[in-house]
């Protein structure tokens, strides 16, 4: 699997392509619930996740320290 990290817009994104599973099995998402729970609390904005048509994509938000 290629991952693609990319910095613009005051973002981080992350992506890669999509290659569906023979067995795959239903997904809870909490692992991306958690993610975004937690940059709500330490930055007070979510995460953004996409589905396009080959590509999963999350967008973080990223804050000056």
């Amino acid at each position: 699997m290629l991952i693609d990290v990319d910095l613009k817009d005051g973002m981080l994104y992350v992506s890669n392509s999509i290659r569906e599973r023979k067995n795959a099995g239903h997904s809870s998402k909490i692992g991306l619930k958690n993610l975004d729970e937690r940059f709500r609390l330490v930055t007070g904005k979510g995460i953004t996740v996409e589905r396009e048509k080959d590509e999963f994509i999350v967008r973080l938000p990223l804050v000056k320290i």
